[in-house]
């Protein structure tokens, strides 16, 4: 089920991350398509296939690899901090650890990282609930005239 409010949301939490120096946010875009699937359990003398909504994120994972290669050769950094576990990130970060000999530190939103990712990482750091807890924007940011208010499911 979607969340009609999730955009709002997410907006109110890139004017927060604005509000931190140094900091540049890269964007990808949602593509939304219609498309034909099979279903799972088709039942005799009903169609087998269904037209569905779909939605897909497109150009996140190549816009940050992009941008770290491209940092990385340019010698912006001496350690980069990724928070994934998307694989298709596995061949930038080898590029980056074993071709350019940066480190990688990758920081896993859980406790399973791929092992594709370990692999390549040069450390790897998993987000405790207690310290996420304490990393949490305060609940107002004064930013110029106005106010950035943390919404209440947060």
């Amino acid at each position: 089920m979607q969340d009609p409010d999730q955009p709002r949301r997410q907006q109110i939490y890139f004017n927060a991350l604005q509000t931190l120096p140094n900091l540049q946010i890269h964007y990808g875009s949602f593509l939304s398509k219609k498309i034909i699937r099979p279903l799972a359990n088709p039942i005799a003398g009903l169609p087998k296939y269904v037209e569905v909504c779909s939605q897909e994120e497109k150009g996140s994972d190549v816009n940050l690899a992009t941008h770290l290669v491209y940092d990385g050769c340019m010698n912006k950094y001496d350690v980069a901090i990724v928070i994934t576990k998307d694989t298709d990130l596995v061949e930038p970060i080898r590029i980056i650890t074993q071709e350019l000999g940066k480190k990688v530190g990758i920081i896993c939103p859980d406790s399973a990282l791929p092992p594709q990712l370990k692999k390549v990482s040069t450390f790897i750091k998993h987000i405790r609930i207690v310290h996420l807890a304490k990393s949490q924007f305060p609940d107002q940011i004064r930013v110029q005239n106005n106010t950035i208010s943390k919404p209440s499911g947060w």
